[in-house]
């Protein structure tokens, strides 16, 4: 498979789920040294409703470390 240097994905990565995972998993296998993972704010959420159910910013940042992901 094809790979490159540095690859980006974002989201809102609300309530973490498998696919998150997969996505974030692809991720990284393409983008072999440096892969860029962006946490949307709420401010960046367009449908009024799902801005009061998303999770606040610092709890879905602290999931996305619990499975492994680092800030640089």
């Amino acid at each position: 498979m094809r790979g490159y240097h540095r690859g980006a994905v974002g989201g809102t990565f609300d309530r973490l789920h498998n696919a998150h995972k997969v996505l974030l998993s692809v991720a990284c296998v393409l983008a072999q040294e440096q892969l860029v993972v962006g946490v949307a704010c709420k401010h960046r959420v367009s449908r009024t409703t799902a801005i009061t159910l998303l999770q606040p910013y610092a709890e879905r940042v602290e999931h996305l470390l619990g499975i492994g992901v680092q800030p640089s």
